[in-house]
C-alpha cells in the first residue's frame, strides 16, 4: 500500500502541476494580450490532450499493456467490465474495496 500511496502521490503533484501551469499560461497571455480568445484557445488545448488520451491510455495499461497476469488476476480483472467509463474516484474506491486473488499479489 505504501508504493501505491507514493506513485498516487507523485502522479497527483504530476497532473495538478500541468493543471496550473496550463491555467497560468493562460491567465498570462490573457494579461499580456488581453484577448479573450487565445486564453480560451490556451486554456482547451492545455486540457485536450488529458481528454482524448486519457481512456485510451487507461484502456491500454488495463487490458492490453504489459502481460504479467496470472490466471487469478485475468478472472480478477474480469469482473471489472462495468466500471469502463467511470471517473476516477469510483474506479480507485471499488479498486481498493475488491481484493485481489491471493496468488495475484506480488510484493
Amino acid at each position: 500500500m505504501r508504493r501505491f500511496l507514493i506513485i498516487w502521490l507523485g502522479q497527483f503533484v504530476s497532473v495538478a502541476g500541468s493543471g496550473l501551469t496550463g491555467f497560468a499560461l493562460g491567465v498570462w497571455l490573457l494579461q499580456r494580450t488581453g484577448s479573450v480568445t487565445q486564453f480560451t484557445m490556451v486554456a482547451f488545448f492545455a486540457v485536450l490532450p488529458g481528454t482524448l488520451l486519457s481512456p485510451l491510455a487507461g484502456a491500454y495499461v488495463s487490458v492490453c499493456g504489459p502481460q504479467f497476469e496470472t490466471p487469478a488476476e485475468v478472472a480478477w480483472l474480469a469482473g471489472y467490465g462495468d466500471v469502463v467509463g467511470m471517473s476516477a474516484a469510483p474506479e480507485a474506491r471499488a479498486a481498493c474495496t475488491r481484493r485481489r486473488p491471493s496468488s495475484a499479489r506480488r510484493s
